[in-house]
């Protein structure tokens, strides 16, 4: 990687871009259900059309985000959210009673994300 490479980051998912290419890094100690979450946040930034931010490497090799923008990131988190789990996909969820261990493994997604998404959408509301 040059200097001149461009970057979105976080701790658990780093999206580099150098000149045409994208390539998507994820956090490989994290859980499978994480880095679903994790590349959908940074496919995301893409499908947004966010701007990567300028990357600087440390003298020990430390790739370094000087800053990040709040509301690019709140984006990103929203939409991953409805990548990951989209409402048509929770209904059925809800209609069929899929337990939350099969939806994990069935789409990916952590209990975590599941509830957020099912309160934050209203769906928990509507089968209630």
């Amino acid at each position: 990687l040059r200097n001149d490479g461009k970057t979105r980051s976080c701790r658990s998912a780093v999206t580099l871009v150098v000149h045409e290419k994208v390539v998507v890094i994820l956090n490989s100690s994290h859980s499978k259900p994480r880095q679903s979450s994790d590349l959908m946040h940074e496919l995301a930034h893409q499908i947004r059309g966010h701007k990567p931010h300028d990357m600087e490497i440390s003298a020990e090799g430390m790739m370094l985000v000087p800053s990040y923008d709040k509301l690019e990131e709140e984006e990103a988190d929203w939409l991953s959210g409805c990548l990951l789990l989209p409402r048509p996909a929770l209904v059925f969820i809800k209609s069929k009673r899929i337990l939350d261990e099969d939806v994990v493994v069935q789409y990916g997604a952590s209990k975590k994300m599941l509830g957020y998404r099912m309160a934050s959408t209203g769906v928990n509301r509507q089968f209630a």
